[in-house]
């Protein structure tokens, strides 16, 4: 099986920017040191900064189940409906086409 990727994406009450900021940085290091987690980055939108998302990359569907499990996860779950604006939305996704192109990305 290919390593999934998991994209979460939420906007943030006004007023709660930061500390949903900083909640999903601490979930960010804590998640960056489980067993299966290939890759685990927290993005803001540039041009709204009420926007997160984070892009998330586990080796397979038990990894990703065990994350939704542990406590750092718990704990953001129970805090997050105080600072979002709506449900956050996860999508699980398989790659088609493994790795970056040979010389990389274009500037």
């Amino acid at each position: 099986m290919r390593p999934l990727t998991v994209v979460a994406q939420a906007r943030a009450k006004k007023g709660s920017e930061k500390f949903l900021e900083d909640a999903l940085r601490r979930v960010a290091r804590e998640s960056q040191r489980e067993d299966g987690c290939l890759m685990y980055v927290v993005h803001r939108d540039a041009g709204d900064p009420a926007f997160f998302m984070t892009v998330e990359r586990w080796r397979s569907q038990p990894d990703i189940d065990r994350h939704m499990a542990s406590s750092h996860i718990g704990e953001l779950l129970r805090r997050i409906p105080e600072w979002v604006a709506g449900a956050p939305t996860i999508t699980v996704l398989e790659a088609l086409v493994d790795g970056l192109p040979e010389k990389g990305f274009p500037n």
